[in-house]
Parts: C-alpha cells; sequence; structure tokens
C-alpha cells in the first residue's frame, strides 16, 4: 500500500500563547517527536505542513527526508492545512493508496501505532482506520484514496471528523492508549511535565 503521512502542524497555537511545535519533550521538541515518528514509517512519503510559526520552525527541523510546505492560508483553520498536505503528496507520489494525517501536539504517539494503522488499512476493506482512545475517535487517521476528494472539498477548522460522523459506516479503529493527552494550554503541558 502506497502510503504518506501528512503531519499539520501550521497552527498558531492560540490557547497556549508560544509555539507548541517547539515545546520540549524527552530530550526535543513536540514537532520533531512527531516527525522521527513518522519518519519511522520508512515506506511513507512524509509532508509537513507549516504556517504560523515557519521561520521559527524551519531551522529546528531535526529530519531532512520531509516535503516541507508553508500553507499560506493557515488563519483558514486545519482543513487549508489538510488540502495542502494531501495536495503536496499526491503529486509527490501520483498513485497513493492512503494518507495519514497527524497533529504535532500528542506526545505518546509512536510508530508502532503508525505501523498497526497501515497494517490494519491493508488488511481490511474500510475507507478510514481511526485511532481510538478515552471514548472518543480521531488523529491519527489513515485515509485511504476514494476519499482524498472529500478531503480536497473540506473548509473551516473542522477536519476528518466530519467524514468520520458522514461515512461511520466504513470507519476501523485502533486502539492509542494516551491519544486523548494533547497539548493546548500552559496546564496541558504542566501536566505532561508531572508525569
Amino acid at each position: 500500500m502506497k502510503t504518506g503521512i501528512v503531519i499539520l502542524a501550521a497552527g498558531d497555537s492560540s490557547r497556549l500563547g508560544s509555539p507548541k511545535q517547539l515545546l520540549g519533550i524527552r530530550d526535543t521538541t513536540l514537532l520533531n517527536h512527531t516527525v522521527a515518528v513518522a519518519a519511522g514509517l520508512k515506506e511513507a512519503a512524509l509532508a509537513l505542513v507549516l504556517g504560523a510559526f515557519a521561520d521559527q520552525l524551519l531551522p529546528r527541523i531535526a529530519v531532512s527526508r520531509a516535503i516541507i510546505v508553508h500553507n499560506n492560508g493557515w488563519e483558514e483553520g486545519i482543513a487549508s492545512s489538510i488540502r495542502t498536505g494531501l495536495a503536496v503528496l499526491t503529486d509527490y507520489l501520483p498513485g497513493l493508496d492512503a494518507v495519514i494525517f497527524m497533529v504535532c501536539d500528542q506526545p505518546f504517539v509512536t510508530t508502532e501505532l503508525l505501523e498497526h494503522l497501515v497494517d490494519a488499512a491493508t488488511c481490511n476493506d474500510k475507507g478510514m482506520v481511526v485511532s481510538r482512545y478515552a471514548g472518543a475517535h480521531g488523529v491519527p487517521a489513515l485515509f485511504k484514496s476514494k476519499y482524498f476528494e472529500d478531503l480536497r472539498n473540506l473548509q473551516g477548522d473542522t477536519g476528518g471528523g466530519q467524514l468520520f460522523a458522514r461515512y461511520a459506516g466504513d470507519l476501523l479503529f485502533v486502539d492509542f492508549d494516551n491519544g486523548d493527552i494533547d497539548i493546548d494550554t500552559p496546564q496541558d503541558y504542566d501536566k505532561l511535565q508531572a508525569r
């Protein structure tokens, strides 16, 4: 299965007050942790979508194999970053079978989880393979190519969750321990540091 990964890292971290992408975690930053996890899926093409803090983030990115793209429309919301990342990957790798979308503020994401998403998609005919955590589901999430057009039509500050609701019968879930832990506020980061 020809797979791509899009890391959505274009937001302005408005609730945090500073670039969450640069917060420290286990001797690295949240962004570099996420990029390293994605790069661990060696057979996947990787796109990193930057926006609000691109000038600050670019010099600090540790993995060079990612296609780095600047989303000039990042203020529109996450849908513009989804469209931007998908466009880059489908241009770079025609015939792409699936794309995994992930964010950079989930400190417990692992390459193993991404491998589980791909394995589940390969062994199943469901069109979306979605992470499940704490009674909810979301990213990282894999979308097979039959949903690329729906992803291209997303608007505003809503992501793939619209498709989860619209095509609920075409979902497969993979458990993601601690997937509900993300960093949106200073309090979230303090809780993470206290763990």
